[in-house]
């Protein structure tokens, strides 16, 4: 099974650095994905992150045009979409 991920910002990108929350570091969700699911091709591109209170629906709008291009690219049986 090949399922695309689209981890879009929020918590579950974010990591803690020296007393500060920062976005852009989905290393765990890839990593607990990877260990519990072996079974499963992840495909992770690359997305701009937001935390959720700066987004826009441009931002998602953006978001879900890159999901319909990457899900274009090559077969997938499933995407998830990451936020929160």
């Amino acid at each position: 099974m090949r399922i695309l991920g689209a981890m879009l910002g929020g918590t579950i990108s974010s990591y803690h650095d020296d007393g500060t929350i920062r976005l852009d570091r989905p290393s765990f969700v890839m990593s607990y994905l990877l260990e519990n699911h072996p079974s499963t091709e992840f495909v992770f591109p690359e997305f701009d992150t937001y935390s959720s209170e700066d987004a826009t629906p441009y931002m998602y709008r953006d978001a879900l045009k890159k999901i319909v291009e990457e899900a274009g690219k090559d077969k997938f049986d499933g995407i998830l979409i990451t936020h929160g």
